[in-house]
């Protein structure tokens, strides 16, 4: 509950020096790890500022995005961009609904998009079970909580989508999420102030969320 702010990354990258990556089962995890995946898995709506940095081989530089995610077990994920220019991206099941100033509503049902889509909603939703089935994990974790986790696809949809998954964060929240896609692309989200549970108005809940009509 409250606003978690995000961690220095070079400290934090410092503290998990500590700890050996190991393997981990996100569905039967060890004790130690409990506490952790407890927290990821709370179901309550989250609403938090983010900045991501978008990496291709054809650009020199990471293109930066700002904006705020949100997420409810009702309504699915949402990423409202505000920076360089207003886009809402509103992820339900297997159903992107993409929203832009001034443009009707596009709704999108791609197959070869739905696993990309099915990881966000899962991640988001900490679905350990679905996580465990599609992906072999290596995980490390400090006596601060301090923690990471390294992601590998097995073979199916979503090996045809990314090929390694980075999520890092303390013991209350996650802080940083690294995505390698295919064609040497990389997705990095930080993850800033986060409230937890989040309480959204009808207004809101009907911009972040535009796919709610749409149902």
């Amino acid at each position: 509950m409250g606003k978690i702010s995000l961690i220095s990354l070079f400290c934090f990258c410092g503290l998990l020096t500590v700890s050996a990556m190991a393997p981990i089962s996100l569905d039967q995890p060890p004790e130690a790890w409990r506490p952790v995946l407890t927290r990821l898995s709370d179901d309550a709506p989250l609403r938090a500022s983010f900045v991501e940095y978008r990496s291709i081989p054809a650009q020199k530089q990471p293109m930066e995005y700002r904006g705020t995610i949100r997420w409810s077990p009702e309504f699915g994920l949402s990423l409202a961009y505000e920076k360089p220019q207003a886009l809402v991206i509103h992820i339900f099941e297997d159903t992107m609904f993409i929203s832009e100033p001034g443009k009707r509503l596009k709704v999108v049902r791609d197959r070869k998009r739905k696993a990309a889509m099915a990881f966000f909603t899962r991640l988001f939703a900490w679905d350990s079970a679905w996580l465990d089935e599609n992906f072999t994990s290596e995980g490390a974790l400090d006596d601060n909580g301090a923690w990471q986790f390294t992601m590998v696809p097995l073979d199916g949809p979503v090996s045809r989508a990314m090929t390694e998954i980075n999520l890092r964060g303390d013991a209350q929240a996650l802080q940083e999420i690294i995505l390698n896609l295919k064609g040497d692309k990389t997705i990095q989200v930080k993850i800033l102030e986060q409230t937890r549970p989040a309480f959204f108005t009808d207004e809101e809940g009907r911009a972040a969320f535009p796919g709610i009509d749409d149902k």
